[in-house]
């Protein structure tokens, strides 16, 4: 007899480059992930409780379930580091006033490739068409910015300090301006790019719902690409969230099969429920 693998089309969810299934038999709906309320003492894997139509139910993180930073956690560390580099460029222009009036050399850097922005800027790559518009809007404020330094020190050579005010003010203005309204651009298009969907859990003992990146497809794999999941040596395969490896039948990319039944188990949905209780 077919096993529900095979028998049933698989829904195909991404996180990050990796494809991960699960038996649409066990499938119950998907959705975007509405608010969800934090429970204290939950176990690490579980994200909170959401509510669907009425129904509370646990959400579980499946990025964190495989080992991986969570979502929000890529995101918080994506928008601080952003962050951080839209104050570096407000620090150094405040820097190169100060070297205005009190007379003293600028040492911060003068080359756009050297800042701590333009070594990430020269290095970051992204097939989002979006993201790739937004970033290439920084490159010549960028520019400007780093370049204005040089003009004001012309006006300094020339005692014309009235000048090199000028010249930092209207930098302020309009291209530190621009660029902070392009980081927070970036931030927006990237928050509302990992959007994560909650595909909702079905088993006999209980539901649940997991968050992933993207839903993908609903598709069977080639029946013959299936298999079990080899398991490393040392490692206990009762605690893997997957079991099968398969292959898409469009272009024999890899995917992993989820089992329902390991990606949380009772205790934990009773430790939960405890604790809410």
């Amino acid at each position: 007899m077919a096993s529900s693998v095979e028998e049933y089309p698989l829904v195909l969810t991404s996180i990050k480059e990796a494809c991960y299934a699960i038996t649409s038999k066990h499938v119950r709906s998907m959705t975007e992930i509405p608010e969800v309320v934090p429970v204290p003492h939950s176990p690490p894997i579980v994200r909170g409780l959401i509510n669907l139509r009425g129904e509370t139910i646990p959400l579980i993180d499946l990025r964190s379930r495989l080992g991986l930073a969570s979502i929000i956690t890529e995101l918080g560390e994506f928008t601080s580091m952003l962050g951080q580099r839209e104050q570096d460029h407000r620090n150094w222009i405040q820097e190169l006033e100060n070297s205005v009036h009190q007379r003293r050399e600028f040492t911060l850097t003068t080359d756009p490739h050297r800042c701590a922005f333009g070594k990430w800027y020269d290095q970051f790559h992204t097939d989002d068409l979006t993201a790739q518009y937004i970033l290439k809007q920084f490159d010549s404020p960028h520019q400007r910015i780093h370049a204005v330094a040089q003009k004001v020190e012309a006006c300094i050579a020339e005692d014309d300090y009235a000048g090199a005010q000028e010249l930092i003010d209207h930098t302020r203005a309009g291209d530190l301006s621009a660029m902070i309204r392009l980081f927070e651009n970036t931030v927006n298009h990237y928050s509302e790019m990992h959007q994560e969907i909650a595909v909702v859990i079905e088993t006999p003992e209980f539901d649940y719902a997991i968050a992933v990146d993207a839903v993908e497809a609903v598709e069977f794999l080639v029946p013959e690409s299936i298999q079990d999941l080899p398991v490393n040596a040392g490692e206990k395969s009762d605690r893997l969230p997957s079991t099968k490896l398969g292959r898409r039948v469009k272009d024999g990319s890899v995917v992993q099969i989820l089992d329902v039944d390991r990606i949380c188990t009772r205790e934990q949905i009773e430790a939960l429920t405890a604790t809410v209780s």
